[in-house]
This record gives C-alpha cells, structure tokens and sequence, in this order.
C-alpha cells in the first residue's frame, strides 16, 4: 500500500463515520431536547394540577365552615324568645280557630249563612 493509498484509506473511514454519526447525534440531541421539553412541561402540569386541588380542598374547608356557621345562626334565630312566642301564638291560634270553625257549625248559626 503507498503512503497516498494509507491516507485516503485512513481518512475514508472517518469521514464516512462522522457523515454517518452526524445525522445521529443531531437526532440524538433533538430527541434529548425533546424529552427535557416534555419533561419539564409535563412538571409544570403536575404541578399545576397540584396547586388547583389545594386550592379547591381550602375552598372545600371554606364553604364546610361557612355551612356551619350559618347552621349555627339559624338554630340560634329558631330558638330566640320572639319566635317561639310567635310559634306558641300560631299554635294557639290554629287550634282556636278550629274551634271556631266547630261552634260556627253549628245549627243555630245555620241562619247566617244560608241565604234568605
């Protein structure tokens, strides 16, 4: 083999190694960046999804107690002095008026209202 000969032999390899390695590494770091892409957006997702249901289990809590709250109120309201006088007063009245209703039935005011 002449020295002309062992050079481009030597040099041949090489060139048609980095020609062939070249579109595979370019490949190679488009496909890294990709996935490092990926990765990072599918974090940041994650942690969005996070975020929300914390956020959604403080407002959960919020609304429970403000439940509570009101449930409070209302039995507190229900149980003051001027609604259950107004409760005794219905009661007495309902019970009073059908009463009325029994006395007004009867045949002696059958007079007022039978049309003359």
């Amino acid at each position: 083999m002449t020295p002309l000969q062992h050079l481009r032999a030597r040099e041949t390899p090489d060139l048609v190694g980095q020609s062939d390695n070249s579109p595979k590494q370019a490949l190679g770091g488009e496909l890294d960046a990709y996935v490092e892409d990926f990765s990072t957006r599918l974090s940041l997702l994650h942690a969005q999804i996070e975020h929300e249901r914390r956020e959604r289990e403080l407002e959960s809590r919020v609304l429970e107690e403000s439940v509570a709250i009101l449930k409070a109120r209302l039995s507190q309201v229900e149980n003051s002095l001027f609604l259950r006088f107004n409760r005794a007063l219905g009661i007495f009245v309902k019970s009073g008026s059908r009463k009325l209703a029994q006395v007004l039935g009867h045949e002696s005011f059958d007079i007022l209202r039978r049309p003359r």
